[in-house]
């Protein structure tokens, strides 16, 4: 009985070790959020634990590529319409078409940004895929319950 009290332990310690290092996002206004064992994980620490798998790295150069764009295209229509807003405060006539040009560059922004979200999102999935498949539950340890006559037994199979 102690034998299967102490097997019991070390598969739910296994199991925990197994589960504990997969990144969950929870998505927040504007973005997303990933945490690994409840833990924040800066861009930074995120982009260092993807590069470990191929495919969610290449995921997440596709992201960040999306990203980069969309925040150049954001920032030049953020100015032309803060260049159209400055030149009216200081008493210049308010040129209605540029200010339209700049919005209408802010809004490519937006799609973009989703994408990068959502490419984001991609990579993080493809990574806890890839890495419950190359981790230890290839090897899934199997516990089978006998039963014969008096007496009765465990077989665990690796």
């Amino acid at each position: 009985m102690q034998r299967f009290v102490f097997l019991f332990f070390l598969m739910c310690i296994n199991l925990k070790f197994t589960h504990s290092q997969e990144i969950v996002y929870k998505p927040i206004f504007g973005g997303i959020n990933f945490y690994q064992d409840d833990k924040q994980l800066s861009d930074t620490e995120l982009k260092n634990i993807l590069q470990t798998n191929d495919l969610s790295a290449h995921y997440l150069r596709r992201a960040e590529a999306n990203k980069r764009i969309g925040r150049v295209l954001s920032s030049i229509g953020g100015f032309i319409i803060g260049y159209q807003l400055a030149n009216y405060l200081y008493g210049s006539k308010l040129n209605w078409e540029i200010a339209a040009i700049g919005g209408g560059i802010v809004l490519l922004s937006v799609p973009l940004n989703v994408r990068y979200l959502s490419l984001k999102k991609m990579a993080t999935i493809t990574y806890n895929e890839n890495r419950n498949e190359s981790s230890f539950n290839q090897t899934k340890p199997k516990l089978h319950i006998t039963s014969g006559g008096a007496n009765f037994g465990f077989i665990l199979n690796f």
